[in-house]
């Protein structure tokens, strides 16, 4: 993280908080740790439905549940959450309504919070998505933010200003949309989200992923525990294994995942090809984006080289941002799009998250054959005022703080 010249980041996003069920348990559980970069967290839809509804969430909630979801939701959002955060291409929440999430996010607008989401699809049904989260942040009366947007859809590549035109059409109608984005042309999320029905079954959704979404050689396996011995493979890998063909791979595959992760709650991990760098660079170029990684450590590049890769190359190589541009998004227009006040400026009252680079080397290095390679060009990075990230290596101070939503 510190390599990358991160001093904050913020979980709970994708609608899901991990290990902690409330912001309250993690906001303990953090501060009773040390930190070397400040964490701040949104309150989670997909953990707070399956607090609510268990293991039955392959529904639409009842009026006695949405009632006891607004409940968590509230108590996260007194806990300091900055908002509320939704995965509604995932588990449980895939299954909601639209009207459900509207309801939630009354509760976080309450509190002058905000509404994150990855949207309920990116490739087919993308623009249906984005008119869906602009209609949340109109009904529920809240600034809304797209995670880590992306076209996902091959056939759709190219058409970046239709997807611009709707968010800036809804800016000028009065509504506070944002959005951020990471700099590569693959993601990493698990084989469910390329069956929205969820039917391991159905061979028309196989032949369509190929088509549109993933080349069977583009889908890397990067966490399968139902066999780990195909960590690492494609699944035309597989396939070539097993002698079966790509369609039936992918199905048997995908099913034997989600029979895996009932059976142990371990999923699958896979990494996919599915943008291309101009929808990249033309979205870079909205004045309304931020940079993200939306990156774990492990598997994918994004978790160890996404700022210095827009830097380095979006940056100065192809010329897509300037310095203080880029600096911007991944500072100040963060911040604001996360409802962060007193950090991402170098100002009077603002807490001391600085970072020293040379714009002129800074790039990235890892890649999907070295994806924890560490980047170059950062020099210095400093937490709350200390350093903590000097000359290639952590300093081991530990100055990190839990931040909660501003007032």
């Amino acid at each position: 993280v510190l390599s990358q010249g991160l001093t904050t980041i913020v979980r709970g996003n994708d609608g899901s908080s991990g290990d902690y069920a409330s912001v309250a348990d993690f906001n303990a559980a953090f501060e009773a740790m040390p930190l070397a970069v400040n964490a701040a967290s949104f309150s989670a839809h997909n953990t707070v439905r399956q607090v609510v509804l268990g293991d039955d969430n392959r529904r639409h909630s009842s009026e006695e549940e949405l009632t006891a979801m607004a409940k968590l939701v509230e108590a996260d959002m007194q806990a300091g959450a900055l908002g509320l955060s939704t995965g509604l291409e995932y588990e449980p929440g895939i299954f909601s309504t639209t009207e459900e999430i509207i309801e939630l996010a009354r509760v976080a607008a309450m509190h002058n919070g905000r509404y994150v989401s990855h949207l309920r699809d990116e490739d087919d049904r993308f623009v249906d998505a984005i008119k869906e989260i602009i209609r949340i942040g109109d009904e529920a009366g809240i600034p809304v933010h797209v995670s880590h947007i992306k076209i996902a859809d091959r056939l759709a590549w190219g058409t970046t200003n239709e997807i611009i035109g709707l968010m800036d059409a809804a800016r000028n109608a009065g509504l506070s949309i944002t959005a951020d984005i990471y700099p590569y042309e693959r993601w990493a999320s698990n084989l469910a989200v390329l069956f929205p029905d969820r039917d391991y079954s159905s061979v028309a959704t196989a032949e369509y992923t190929f088509e549109r979404t993933a080349a069977a050689e583009d889908i890397l396996l990067i966490r399968y525990p139902a066999n780990p011995a195909f960590e690492g493979m494609t699944v035309a890998e597989v396939a070539g294994i097993t002698e079966r063909d790509e369609v039936t791979t992918l199905l048997e595959l995908s099913q034997a995942a989600e029979d895996h992760r009932r059976e142990t709650g371990n999923d699958s991990g896979i990494i996919a090809k599915s943008m291309n760098n101009e929808d990249i660079a033309a979205f870079l170029r909205w004045p309304y984006m931020n940079i993200c990684s939306d990156g774990s450590l492990g598997g994918h590049p994004r978790g160890y080289g996404s700022f210095p890769r827009v830097l380095g190359f979006f940056g100065r190589e192809l010329g897509v941002l300037t310095v203080p541009e880029a600096i911007f998004k991944m500072t100040a227009r963060a911040a604001d799009s996360m409802g962060i006040s007193d950090r991402g400026r170098i100002a009077p009252g603002h807490y001391a998250d600085l970072v020293l680079f040379n714009p002129d080397t800074i790039i990235d290095h890892a890649d999907m054959k070295k994806p924890m390679a560490m980047s170059t060009g950062i020099e210095r990075v400093w937490v709350n005022g200390v350093l903590a990230f000097d000359e290639g290596a952590p300093t081991d101070a530990f100055a990190g703080q839990v931040v909660r939503r501003s007032e």
